[in-house]
């Protein structure tokens, strides 16, 4: 019962500590989309519409692309766990966190987020983080046949955004100790969803399976060292809803009430004040369905309810070699990520 009551403050703690993430300062990392913006008149964004009306800003296509897929490939899961799975009576509970690289001296990340501002990038984001950086708390259970399920919710720092994810991995060959077949690797597909929640102008989700190959080396009959090498597939998979591109100008639609008029009638109309042309300039960004490749190595150590894992991820090509429709300035980026946790 000791042992168990220890365990629980430790799970309490990371519960405290995941809880606390992300109040540290005001939100300078959240996607600013009334930003993302082209004046109007240029050759990018025509100063009238097809049907007439004036024209201030456009929507910035190319810099919405470059701070999704920057931040969808900190978004999609690390690899943490080895091919082999849990077992059937298997659980794991533990306290994750990753740290993804960024282009964070672009103007589009700058112009792009929220945060304090000095005029020095316009009405942009003076103190951009030089990476995203999550923690979450994260469960697997093991199943028969081979199967896991995994789940998790976590929140990236300094931004308002949770993280959720679901996992599903299937080992395909797995647990030979013993003669010839005790040379053979553990092997495992991992297929898993990871989205966030908490901004209304836009959604991301990533969907992604994975191919793990591990080993686990015994030390002192106590431990287990545990290599890991994997291949990741990741979507990405982002709508915008309609963004008003000149929020300076649209005070008029602050308050927008609900029709009056006889019972039946015009009940549910909403009516708002102000010139027509102030919805000139609201768009919807382009649709986002991207692939990206990443290759990881890692480690698991585990010494009785003890584990210990991190892995390296990294691009295995840009971004536009993927998806031609990516700018190609996108440079290929990088994750580091450990795990802390309790297994039994």
């Amino acid at each position: 019962m000791p042992v168990v009551k220890r365990h629980f403050a430790i799970i309490s703690l990371f519960v405290l500590v995941l809880g606390s993430t992300g109040h540290v300062r005001a939100d300078p990392m959240d996607l600013a989309l009334s930003r993302l913006r082209i004046s109007g008149g240029t050759a990018a964004c025509p100063a009238t519409l097809p049907g007439g009306g004036a024209v201030s800003y456009c929507a910035n296509n190319d810099d919405w692309r470059r701070l999704i897929s920057q931040q969808g490939f900190a978004l999609a899961p690390p690899i943490l766990s080895p091919a082999r799975t849990l077992g059937f009576r298997g659980f794991y509970l533990g306290l994750e966190t990753g740290t993804s690289g960024i282009s964070d001296s672009q103007g589009y990340w700058h112009q792009g987020t929220e945060g304090d501002s000095d005029g020095s990038f316009g009405e942009g984001n003076r103190f951009v983080d030089s990476a995203i950086t999550w923690m979450r708390l994260a469960m697997r259970k093991g199943l028969p046949f081979g199967f896991e399920l995994g789940g998790s919710v976590g929140r990236p720092f300094n931004s308002s955004l949770w993280m959720w994810g679901l996992s599903v991995k299937w080992s395909l060959l797995e647990g030979f100790d013993h003669g010839l077949p005790a040379i053979m690797p553990d092997i495992a597909v991992r297929g898993s969803v990871n989205t966030m929640t908490g901004d209304g102008q836009y959604n991301l989700t990533v969907p992604s399976i994975d191919l793990i190959v591990s080993k686990g080396i015994v030390l002192a009959s106590q431990a287990v060292l545990t290599p890991m090498i994997g291949a990741q597939l990741m979507w990405l998979v982002a709508d915008s809803e309609l963004v008003d591109l000149n929020p300076e100008g649209s005070s008029a639609f602050d308050t927008c009430l609900p029709e009056t008029g006889p019972p039946g009638v015009g009940q549910n109309t909403i009516r708002c004040m102000g010139p027509s042309s102030h919805f000139n300039n609201t768009a919807v960004f382009e649709q986002i369905r991207s692939r990206r490749t990443r290759i990881s190595l890692g480690f698991q150590f585990r010494f009785r309810a003890l584990t210990i894992a991190s892995s390296f991820n990294f691009d295995l090509k840009k971004p536009n070699q993927m998806d031609s429709s990516m700018p190609a300035d996108l440079p290929r980026q990088w994750n580091v990520s450990s795990a802390i946790g309790l297994t039994y």
